[in-house]
């Protein structure tokens, strides 16, 4: 191991600071190549601008998700079943303006149930004796709530 100095100039530092960016700036420019040649490679194979595009936005979402995963895998997992609660209520329901074309205008009843929901979210969430996970399991009966309210409302869903 390495002395540390016992005394350190700011111009020291700021010419360490310096020396990391020049290499952060050339990794940067190495990793942005290494990204060129994957897109080569997919065109070469025949893949069109906006399949390589996807392919490689899609390849660094991946990258950022296994890394997620190896710092904190618990984490990780618990916001993976978060975002796909959220998927899952954004994308299994007809937006609003569908919603409205479907409907005869009268939005009272979804609106009553959403209030009912959160309200009931709220009160447990207030509550002391609330652990996280019973705030959590709240919202998400909320969530579960807004979407089957808003479901009612839309009738069936057309395209």
């Amino acid at each position: 191991m390495s002395k540390t100095p016992r005394t350190i100039t700011r111009i020291q530092v700021a010419d360490a600071i310096d020396d990391l960016d020049d290499q952060l700036a050339d990794l940067q420019e190495i990793k942005k190549t290494v990204y060129q040649n994957y897109r080569g490679v997919l065109a070469s194979r025949g893949f069109c601008k906006e399949a390589i595009k996807a392919e490689a936005s899609t390849l660094k979402l991946a990258i950022r998700q296994r890394r997620n995963i190896e710092k904190d895998p618990a984490k990780a997992k618990e916001r993976r079943g978060l975002f796909d609660e959220i998927l899952t209520e954004i994308t299994a329901v007809p937006s609003r303006a569908r919603a409205r074309e479907g409907s005869a205008g009268d939005d009272r009843p979804l609106y009553a149930d959403i209030a009912a929901a959160a309200a009931t979210a709220a009160k447990l969430a207030e509550e002391d004796e609330a652990t996280p996970e019973d705030r959590r399991k709240a919202h998400i009966k909320a969530a579960a709530d807004r979407a089957e309210a808003r479901s009612k409302s839309a009738g069936p869903r057309t395209h």
